[in-house]
C-alpha cells in the first residue's frame, strides 16, 4: 500500500508531493508522540521486569532529540536491569549511555561506559558485543588511534560472521566505511557502504537501508559525485516516507536541498529547504531549524532575492531569541549585515554588525567574532572611515591569534587524551596479568601480601603527610620556578617528538623508494626475459623453416603445428598487455597522467614511456622492439616534441618524475 502510494506521488510530479509529505509527517509526529505517551502510561502500571526495562530503553531511543532526556531514561533502564540481574539489559543500557556521552563529547565517561559494557558482554557471550565493539572503534577513530579502531571493527565482524548475524555484519561494514571516509580513502569507504546496503536490502530492513544510504551519501558528497548523490538522496526520501518517520523526512529534504544547491538548481534547493523548515518546526528539531534558516537565507542571497533573505534571517533571530541562544542571534545579525553590504547600504550593515558583537561574545565563537571584525573593517574602508577600519582590523588580527592558540591547545588536549587512553589500556592489561597471578596464590599468601601492602601504604601515607607538612612553606616559594621548569620540559619533549616524527618520515620515504626501485628492476627483468624468450622462439622458427625442407612431407603437418604454437607464444601485443598489467600495479596513475596531459600520444609512445620509466636503456628497448638503435633515438626525439620538451630538457628525467 505504501509502495503504491509513493509511486503515485512520483507519477503526479513534484507539485503534488508537498501535501502528501505534510500528511505523512503529521502522521509520523502523531505516532511518535502517541508511542511516548503510551510507554509512559505503561510504566505507571504493573509490568513484568523485562518488559519494564524494554519500555525504559525504548523511551530513551524515542527521546534522541533531547540528549538529556534520553540519558535519564537510559540511566533508569541501567539501574533497573542491575536490580533484576538482567545482564543483556545492563550491556545494552551501558552501550546506549556511552553513545549518549560520546555525542555530548564527554569522552572520558563515554569510554568508561563502553569498556564496562564490553567487559560484561565478553563474560556473557552477548550478541550486543558487536555494537559495543563498533562504538569503541568509532571512539578510537575520533581520537586518531587507527590501529586500535581497526582491531575493534575486525573483532565485531568476526563475531557477526561466526554467529551468522547478517545485520550485525552490515552494521560493522558501515563502521568500516566511516573509518575509511575519515582517513580519506573514498573507494574503500564506498565499497563498504555498498556491502552494508546490499545486506540490508536482502534482509528487507528499510530502517537499516535508510541508515546505510545515509553513509553512502556522505561518501558520495566527499567524492563530489553530485548526480549519484542526488539519486541516493531520493532513495532515502522514499524510504523515509515508507517508514513514516518525520525526522528522517526532514533530514532527507535537507540532503536533497544541499545537493540541488551544489548543482546550481537554487529554486529546487529553496523549495526543499522550505519544506524541511516546516517539518523541523513541527518536530521541534532545533539544530535542523537553525541550519535551515541559515541555508535558506544564503540561497535567497545567491538568487539576489534580498527581501526574502532578510525576512528569513529575521525569523531566525526571533527563533534564536526564543530559545535564548545568543550566539545564533549574533550569527543571524551578521547575515543581515552582509545582506545590507551586498545592497551597498553600508551604514545599516555597520549597525547590524556592531549589534551582533555582544551576542557573539556570549559564547565566544571565535570564528564568527573574527568574521564580524573583518567585515566591519572592510565596511568602514568602503565608507572611507579608515581610523575605524584600522581598529577593527587590529581586533580581527587578535582573534586570528587567539584562534591559533585555541587550535594549538585543542591539539595538545587531544594528544594528552590519546596518551591517557593508551596508559589506561596498559594499566588494564597490567591489572589483568596481576589478577591472573593472584589467582595462582593461596588465600593465606594473598591475605599476607594484602596486609603487608596495606601497612606499607599506611606507612607511606604517614611519611608523606609528615614530609609535606615540613616542606609546605618551601614548596610555595619554589612553585613559580618549578612551573617554568615544567614549561621548558614540555618544549623539550615537543622538540623530541617532532624530531622522532621527522626521522620516521625519512625512514618511510627511504623504504618506499627502495620498494619502487625493486619493483622497477623486477619489471625490467620481466621485460627482458620476455624479449629473450621471443628471440629464442624466433630462432627456433627460423631453424624449423630450414629443417622443414629436409624432412619427408608426412611430417609437414607436425612442423606446421609447432610453428603455429611458436607464433602464438611470440605475440608481442599480448606480452605487452601482460606487462602493462604489472606496470599499472607499480605505477597506477602513470598512463592516466600521460593520456590526460598529452592526448596526442600513440600506443607506441606510451609503450616507449613505460620502458623509459622502468630504466631500460636504448639498446635494451631496441632489442625488445626488434628495431635498430637509431630508430629508438628517433622515436625519443619525436616523443620529446609531443611532450613539449625543449632540447635542454632530459626526457628520462621528465618521465621518471611523473
Amino acid at each position: 500500500m505504501i509502495h503504491r502510494f509513493l509511486l503515485s506521488t512520483k507519477l503526479f510530479g513534484f507539485s503534488f508531493l508537498l501535501p502528501c509529505c505534510l500528511l505523512i509527517s503529521k502522521l509520523g509526529i502523531a505516532q511518535k508522540s502517541k508511542k511516548i505517551a503510551t510507554l509512559q502510561q505503561q510504566l505507571n502500571g504493573k509490568l513484568p521486569d523485562t518488559i519494564r526495562y524494554q519500555t525504559l530503553y525504548k523511551l530513551g531511543q524515542l527521546s534522541q532529540l533531547s540528549h538529556r532526556q534520553a540519558f535519564i531514561y537510559y540511566q533508569q533502564a541501567l539501574k533497573f536491569a542491575q536490580k533484576i540481574d538482567y545482564p543483556n539489559g545492563v550491556i545494552q543500557a551501558l552501550n546506549a549511555l556511552g553513545e549518549n556521552h560520546f555525542k555530548e563529547k564527554k569522552f572520558n565517561t563515554s569510554l568508561s561506559y563502553f569498556k564496562k559494557a564490553l567487559k560484561l558482554a565478553k563474560t556473557q557471550d552477548s550478541p550486543h558485543q558487536i555494537d559495543v565493539l563498533n562504538n569503541l572503534g568509532i571512539f578510537y577513530t575520533t581520537h586518531s588511534l587507527h590501529v586500535d579502531a581497526l582491531k575493534q571493527f575486525q573483532a565485531a565482524l568476526n563475531i557477526a560472521q561466526s554467529r551468522h548475524l547478517p545485520l550485525g555484519k552490515a552494521r560493522t561494514y558501515q563502521f568500516f566505511s566511516k573509518f575509511y571516509l575519515k582517513r580519506g580513502n573514498f573507494k574503500q569507504a564506498l565499497d563498504y557502504a555498498n556491502k552494508a546496503l546490499k545486506i540490508a536490502r536482502s534482509q528487507k530492513d528499510r530502517f537499516a537501508e535508510y541508515q546505510f544510504l545515509g553513509q553512502k551519501g556522505r561518501v558520495l558528497m566527499w567524492q563530489g559525485n553530485l548526480n549519484a548523490l542526488l539519486a541516493n538522496d531520493q532513495q532515502m526520501l522514499d524510504i523515509a516516507f515508507a517508514l513514516k518517520d518525520s525526522s528522517s523526512i526532514t533530514r532527507s529534504y535537507n540532503n536533497m536541498a544541499g545537493t540541488y544547491g551544489e548543482l546550481g538548481k537554487l529554486n529546487k534547493s529553496i523549495t526543499l529547504f522550505t519544506k524541511s523548515l516546516h517539518l523541523s518546526r513541527q518536530i521541534a528539531d532545533t539544530a535542523a531549524i537553525f541550519a535551515t534558516f541559515h541555508n535558506l537565507g544564503r540561497l535567497y542571497s545567491m538568487t539576489k532575492d534580498y527581501t526574502a533573505a532578510l525576512k528569513i534571517h529575521k525569523q531566525g533571530i526571533e527563533y534564536a531569541s526564543a530559545k535564548q541562544d545568543s550566539a545564533l542571534v549574533g550569527v543571524f545579525m551578521m547575515s543581515i549585515a552582509k545582506l545590507y553590504h551586498a545592497k551597498q547600504k553600508y551604514p545599516r550593515a555597520v549597525t547590524y554588525a556592531q549589534q551582533s558583537i555582544p551576542f557573539l561574545k556570549t559564547d565566544f565563537t571565535i570564528f564568527n567574532l573574527g568574521d564580524c571584525y573583518k567585515f566591519l573593517a572592510n565596511t568602514y574602508d568602503n565608507l572611507q572611515q579608515f581610523g575605524q577600519a584600522y581598529q577593527y582590523q587590529k581586533l580581527h588580527t587578535w582573534t586570528q591569534d587567539s584562534l591559533f592558540k585555541a587550535q594549538k591547545a585543542k591539539t595538545i588536549t587531544k594528544l594528552e587524551q590519546n596518551f591517557q587512553i593508551k596508559e589506561q589500556q596498559k594499566a588494564l592489561e597490567a591489572l589483568r596479568k596481576e589478577k591472573a597471578l593472584q589467582e595462582q596464590c593461596t588465600s593465606f599468601q594473598l591475605k599476607l601480601r594484602n596486609y603487608a601492602l596495606l601497612g606499607l601504604i599506611l606507612l607511606l601515607f604517614i611519611l608523606i603527610l609528615l614530609y609535606n607538612r615540613s616542606r609546605l612553606r618551601q614548596r610555595i616559594m619554589q612553585q613559580q620556578s618549578k612551573l617554568l621548569l615544567q614549561e621548558n620540559s614540555r618544549h623539550v619533549e615537543e622538540t623530541r617528538r617532532l624530531d622522532a616524527e621527522k626521522r620516521l618520515k625519512q625512514e618511510e620515504n627511504k623504504r618506499l623508494l627502495l620498494n619502487l626501485d625493486y619493483k622497477n628492476r623486477e619489471l625490467a627483468t620481466t621485460t627482458m626475459l620476455i624479449q629473450q624468450k621471443n628471440e629464442v622462439l624466433q630462432n627456433i622458427q627460423s631453424d624449423l623453416v630450414d629443417f622443414e625442407n629436409q624432412l619427408p612431407k608426412k611430417w609437414s603437418k607436425s612442423i606446421y603445428q609447432i610453428q603455429k604454437t611458436i607464433q602464438t607464444n611470440t605475440n608481442l601485443e599480448e606480452d605487452w598487455e601482460r606487462l602493462q598489467l604489472h606496470f599499472n600495479e607499480v605505477h597506477p596513475d602513470f598512463f592516466n597522467k600521460l593520456q590526460t596531459n598529452f592526448c596526442t600520444l600513440s600506443q607506441n609512445d606510451l609503450r616507449l614511456c613505460a620502458y623509459i620509466k622502468i630504466n631500460l636503456s636504448n639498446k635494451e628497448i631496441a632489442r625488445l622492439l626488434n628495431v635498430e638503435f637509431r630508430s629508438i633515438q628517433m622515436a625519443k626525439y619525436r616523443l620529446k616534441k609531443k611532450l613539449d620538451l625543449s632540447k635542454d630538457d632530459d626526457l628520462n628525467e621528465f618521465i621518471q618524475q611523473l
